[in-house]
């Protein structure tokens, strides 16, 4: 009689077969959903730094796409990019998070003298005012996506 596996064997080799490719198909599956994830993740993160760029105080709590933030600013000719600009579709939230002032400080004169101006000397001859600035949280939200991020503005004075 030639030696060959028996039933038993042979049922095992199966299972163990079986439960190794449905691991590897589940490891498969979730690989692809992480991947998807990051995909979205990264899409949402340039979606934002498109907004943030061009935070509008008009905008504010109101449905846009990015292309409304854009199209004031740039000529779009590209078909494909306008037809993309044009799908992303998200509520736009502003929200004031500080104001930020920077005086102009001591400012040294660049002949070598060494003579120091105070921040109070210069905004008395009309010279240099401090520099004002928002900081700015930006939402972006559609129904799946949300994110936000800082931003600022300055302050026209």
């Amino acid at each position: 009689m030639r030696p060959a596996f028996t039933l038993v064997e042979v049922l095992a080799a199966v299972a163990i077969a079986a439960i190794a490719g449905a691991a590897l198909l589940k490891m498969n599956s979730s690989n692809l959903f992480f991947l998807g994830q990051l995909e979205q993740t990264s899409r949402m993160t340039e979606d934002l730094a498109v907004a943030a760029l061009h935070a509008d105080k008009r905008f504010h709590r109101s449905d846009k796409a990015l292309y409304d933030l854009l199209r004031d600013s740039y000529t779009i000719a590209n078909d494909d990019l306008r037809a993309y600009l044009k799908s992303q579709q998200f509520r736009y939230t502003e929200t004031l998070v500080d104001t930020i002032s920077f005086d102009t400080g001591t400012l040294t004169e660049g002949t070598g003298s060494g003579e120091e101006f105070d921040a109070r000397d210069i905004e008395a001859a009309g010279a240099v005012p401090p520099i004002q600035f928002e900081l700015i949280q930006v939402t972006l939200s559609a129904e799946r996506r949300h994110g936000s991020m800082l931003t600022i503005r300055p302050i026209s004075q």
